[in-house]
């Protein structure tokens, strides 16, 4: 993923550009302190009749207009007033409420092949225009910290108006912060267009995410601490056909570990991962059909660190072994070196450069269970030379090799794919907490299969204001 931060005195500013998926890529708005207004050209409404390759003549315009008068205009408006009442709620403590606007123009919405792309309405193009508010609040209980959030979004494509869609996050937070040991209760719930990237089929779909998440820790001894997480997710999709790989996992872990403080620690911790899916679906393995739903365990050890030597220099990840038992009827067992690291040097005040590198056993939007292999590299400049204004470059390289894919014919067959994306983002924050983005950004993927190619361009203009306290 591609990210973009812009660190101003008044303002923080925070675009994120999600990789390019067939007719979905994300892209986030963060204006003020904790403002997050996610932007992103979404999948579709889940009982759309209509071909999702189809074109639409309408105008944007009209369309805008159209689909705003069919959500209904009192629904958006309480929407967005409810966003509002949530952080007002908090009138003693920290409150944001935000709103912003983004235009993004997009040359393979699909994420086709070239040849597939252009005998598409429109060559496969797109204008996607994006409204979204988001409000987020903070009170004290006691000795305990409630935190409460909510945003929504509506995307709005001018030439593929099945493709318009409305997302919307609700989040909550309960922690005890103290001394000698801190604790955490969290929830979320969140409904999102699915990642194409990850789909063999040409369907509309809109996942909802479910969360809940527990964590703590404990002083033993000087700067030695315990610190135990466990948490669920539940994943379920619209589409009648994605929906057969709904899941859910738990987890657990639990570590100990030497804090000198926040910006330095090291920790050795274990944790265990069950997932199952909730459907039967038929697949083919040597062109025998057989019924399959995901059943696997997980067990890693790993060593996670945070070191700051100084103002220019920081490391940050972890690394561990993993082994994966498969239940399923796939029985597809695997084991090796998982984990992620980043290093971030900052020779000036003005000047950041950050590199990354990571590798996992999992689909990165917890759509199809464990069964690819990721390996990400990426590197990141960011330049600042006032409060007001900030240019970034962005690169990134991901080689995906699937263990099994469920939408194959053949789901054991070998496949890997490479995408490559590199992208410019500017932007510019004015005195009244108004923020201006501007971007573009190339992404090609090279796959095993030729028809899984594709290139595609995006330029996109954003702007966004907070206010709060």
């Amino acid at each position: 993923m591609l990210t973009m931060l812009i660190v101003s005195k008044r303002a923080l500013v925070k675009l994120s550009c999600c990789s390019a998926s067939i007719g979905s890529a994300c892209y986030r708005l963060v204006v003020s302190q904790q403002w997050v207004v996610k932007c992103c050209n979404a999948a579709t409404n889940a009982g759309a009749q209509r071909d999702p390759l189809a074109g639409d003549k309408t105008g944007m315009i009209d369309r805008l207009v159209s689909s705003i008068n069919l959500l209904g205009a009192r629904r958006l408006v309480a929407m967005i007033f409810a966003c509002f009442c949530l952080s007002s709620a908090a009138l003693a403590a920290d409150f944001q409420v935000n709103a912003g606007a983004l235009l993004r123009y997009d040359d393979n919405v699909f994420r086709l092949n070239s040849a597939v792309a252009e005998s598409l309405p429109h060559e496969g193009r797109e204008i996607i225009t994006v409204l979204s508010a988001k409000a987020s609040g903070s009170a004290p209980v006691g000795i305990m910290k409630v935190q409460l959030g909510a945003d929504i979004q509506k995307n709005v494509f001018a030439y593929h108006s099945n493709l318009d869609s409305l997302e919307y996050g609700l989040s909550s937070e309960l922690s005890y912060p103290g001394a000698s040991g801190d604790a955490s209760l969290s929830a979320e719930r969140r409904r999102r267009a699915s990642s194409f990237d990850d789909l063999s089929i040409g369907a509309n779909n809109i996942q909802t995410l479910t969360t809940f998440k527990g964590t703590g820790t404990r002083a033993i001894l000087g700067n030695l601490r315990l610190s135990a997480t466990v948490s669920y997710l539940r994943n379920t999709n619209s589409d009648d056909l994605v929906k057969l790989n709904d899941n859910y996992r738990t987890a657990f872990a639990a570590g100990a570990g030497y804090y000198a403080d926040r910006e330095n620690l090291i920790v050795l911790e274990f944790s265990t991962e069950r997932g199952k899916g909730l459907r039967q679906k038929a697949i083919f393995i040597d062109q025998t059909p057989v019924s399959y739903a995901s059943d696997f365990t997980e067990n890693m050890i790993d060593i996670r660190y945070l070191w700051n030597p100084s103002v220019i220099w920081s490391l940050s990840g972890k690394v561990g072994y993993a082994k994966h038992n498969d239940r399923s009827v796939l029985a597809s067992d695997f084991s090796g070196i998982v984990g992620s690291t980043a290093i971030t040097w900052s020779p000036l005040e003005s000047l950041r450069f950050k590199v990354s590198a990571a590798r996992s056993f999992s689909s990165d939007d917890s759509l199809f269970s464990n069964g690819i292999k990721v390996t990400t590299f990426g590197a990141n400049l960011v330049y600042q030379p006032s409060p007001m204004f900030e240019a970034r470059l962005s690169a990134q390289t991901r080689n995906r090799v699937f263990r099994y894919d469920l939408e194959a014919v053949n789901v054991l067959a070998p496949r890997d794919e490479d995408l490559r994306t590199v992208g410019a983002v500017i932007t510019y924050t004015t005195a009244s907490k108004i923020a201006l983005v501007a971007g573009v950004q190339h992404s090609n993927r090279n796959a095993s299969l030729n028809s899984d190619d594709y290139s595609s361009n995006q330029a996109y203009f954003g702007v966004g204001f907070a206010f709060g306290r």
